[in-house]
C-alpha cells in the first residue's frame, strides 16, 4: 500500500472538507512511498518522529504541523533555522508526514470534539451542537465542583491540574466545549453557556481573559494537546481497523508540562 492510498481514504471519509483549501494532506515526504508502518500522534515532535522510526514506521499521521510556522501542504520551506536538524533528519529518514486535522476535528463520535466530550464524561448528545462547539448540561454543580471534575479527568491525559477563573461557589448549568484551540468566547456565550472550558493555545489573559472577567463568565483552561489526546487515540484505532494489514502504533503525548508549586516536599 502506498501513502497515496491512505490519503484517498481520508478524502473519501471527509466529504465536508474543502480539499482545495485544507491543511489536511502530505506535509513531508514522497506520497508514493510504500508504507510499512504507521505511527499516530497529536504532534510530530522530533522525539516522536524518532520514536516512530524506531518502531519501524515510515508514515507519521499527525493532527498538527511539523514546524513552528507550518501551514498547508509541504512544510520543507517552513522550517526555521533552529529546526534545521529536524528537517535534515526528515530528509534522510524517508519518513512521510501526513496531517489529518480538518477531517478529524468534527467527524462524528470518534473525532476530536466528541472524543473530548466523552473524555470528560458526557456520554449522550449535547444540549446543542454548532460546528466546532458543544453545549453540555452541568446543572446541579458549582463551578468549583465542575473544576475538580474536569481536573480529575485530565489527569488521564497527563495534565496535573487545570486553571480556573471564577467564583468556585457559583452554580453552573450550561458548559460550552470547543474543538481544540477553537474556544471563542462570543461563540460559546451565543450558544447559551454560563461556564466554558477553553484552550491554553492562542488564549491571552490580558485580552481574552479580561473579557471573560468583564462579562462575569467563569472558565477553565486546559492544554491543547491533552484535550485532543482522546480523539487522536480514536484516530489510531480507526487507522488500525482501516489498514489492518499495516502495523500501526499510537505514540501518546498528552500534556507537555507539569504543575510545580512552591511547597517544599
Amino acid at each position: 500500500m502506498e501513502a497515496t492510498d491512505i490519503h484517498r481514504h481520508f478524502v473519501e471519509l471527509g466529504a465536508w472538507v474543502d480539499w482545495s483549501n485544507t491543511t489536511d494532506g502530505f506535509h513531508f515526504g514522497d506520497p508514493e512511498t510504500e508504507v510499512t508502518g504507521i505511527a499516530v500522534a497529536w504532534k510530530p515532535y522530533f522525539s516522536s518522529l524518532k520514536r516512530a522510526a524506531e518502531l519501524g514506521c515510515d508514515f507519521f499521521l499527525s493532527h498538527e504541523s511539523i514546524f513552528r510556522n507550518g501551514g498547508n501542504g509541504d512544510e520543507t520551506s517552513a522550517a526555521h533555522a533552529l529546526e534545521t536538524e529536524k528537517l535534515e533528519w526528515l530528509r534522510q529518514s524517508g519518513m512521510v508526514v501526513y496531517r489529518c486535522h480538518d477531517v478529524w476535528d468534527v467527524i462524528p463520535e470518534i473525532g476530536v470534539i466528541d472524543s473530548w466530550a466523552r473524555g470528560l464524561g458526557f456520554e449522550g448528545p449535547p444540549i446543542k451542537r454548532d460546528g466546532y462547539y458543544r453545549l453540555e448540561d452541568v446543572s446541579g454543580q458549582t463551578f468549583g465542583e465542575l473544576c475538580r471534575d474536569v481536573a480529575a479527568k485530565m489527569r488521564s491525559v497527563g495534565q496535573d491540574a487545570v486553571l480556573a477563573v471564577g467564583d468556585v461557589e457559583r452554580p453552573a448549568s450550561r458548559l460550552a466545549l470547543g474543538t481544540g484551540a477553537i474556544t471563542k468566547l462570543d461563540d460559546m456565550v451565543a450558544l447559551g453557556a454560563d461556564v466554558c472550558v477553553i484552550c491554553d493555545d492562542y488564549f491571552r489573559y490580558v485580552r481574552d481573559g479580561a473579557l471573560f472577567q468583564d462579562l462575569d463568565v467563569p472558565y477553565i483552561v486546559v492544554n491543547h494537546g491533552a484535550k485532543e489526546e482522546w480523539g487522536i487515540e480514536n484516530l489510531y484505532r480507526h487507522v488500525r481497523k482501516a489498514f489492518s494489514d499495516i502495523p500501526a502504533h499510537f505514540i501518546a503525548q498528552g500534556c507537555p508540562y507539569t504543575i510545580v508549586t512552591g511547597e517544599r516536599v
